[in-house]
């Protein structure tokens, strides 16, 4: 199947396109319904959290509703079941994800540990697929959920892949950089140099940076077209199984699984 071309927010191929206001706000605003957990939302409140006029954000909820991306209710707007449809079909055009479904699907998966699937949005890493594999441990990750790049080892490796120039220039478009625990990277040279080291050894480590005592080693997926996307796989243990030994098998784990989803349908 071909895949579908995707350009993240880290470059433009459009240079000279004006984005549409009522589109931006759109998005405002489907973001404030996002974050409202099936809440309903008012037009005054959605019009002020997204930072848009209150006419505007009438128009635009009448067009999202006609479109059944939101529903009204007497308390106001929440999400719809056509983003559900969005949504899937954009999974379904992804042959990463396919192929890391595929590679699960059985019950004699190899690996015991928590195994994750996420693209690179700009400096965000976007997780597109999870399998918990059979141990006790369960990470507090979701299909959608957003972190950002510089404190996960899926983000370092995935920021590895791009060339110096696209890493400044993302990295320090994101600055100040965001902490999730205090081991987290916010320096952009100390980080850009363990970029450097990524790239060269093939393998990122995320050493409490995004939740105290858990470990993660990742790696991005090799051989697909920079405009396709960028995708990582990352292996999860807690910090205190994380001897040498360990982390070594967990990165030949990573990389080989990386190398099964980037293989061709």
């Amino acid at each position: 199947m071909e895949q579908i071309s995707h350009l993240d927010r880290g470059g433009a191929r459009w240079s000279s396109a004006v984005p549409s206001p009522a589109v931006l706000r759109a998005e405002a605003i489907l973001k404030v319904l996002a974050e409202s957990q099936g809440t309903a939302v008012s037009v005054g409140r959605l019009a002020a959290q997204a930072q848009v006029p209150r006419s505007s954000a009438v128009n635009i909820c009448a067009a999202l509703r006609q479109s059944g991306i939101v529903i009204e209710t007497d308390d106001g707007f929440f999400l719809g079941p056509r983003l559900l449809e969005l949504g899937q079909a954009y999974l379904s055009s992804l042959d990463p994800l396919r192929r890391f479904t595929d590679l699960f699907r059985g019950v004699d998966a190899s690996i015991a540990e928590t195994v994750q699937l996420a693209t690179l949005d700009g400096t965000e890493v976007v997780y597109l697929a999870k399998h918990d594999g059979n141990t006790a441990i369960r990470i507090a990750s979701k299909v959608g959920l957003r972190l950002p790049a510089n404190c996960t080892g899926l983000g370092k490796a995935m920021l590895a892949t791009l060339k110096p120039d696209d890493r400044m220039s993302r990295l320090q478009a994101a600055s100040p950089l965001p902490a999730r625990t205090r081991h987290s990277k916010v320096a952009i040279p100390e980080l850009l140099e363990e970029l450097e080291e990524i790239a060269d050894r093939g393998y990122a480590i995320d050493d409490e940076e995004t939740t105290e005592g858990i470990l993660c080693v990742a790696a991005a997926v090799p051989e697909i077209p920079a405009d396709v996307g960028i995708y990582g796989i990352s292996v999860t243990i807690l910090k205190s199984l994380a001897t040498d030994a360990r982390i070594n098998e967990l990165v030949a784990s990573v990389k080989g699984i990386a190398k099964e989803v980037a293989r061709p349908s």
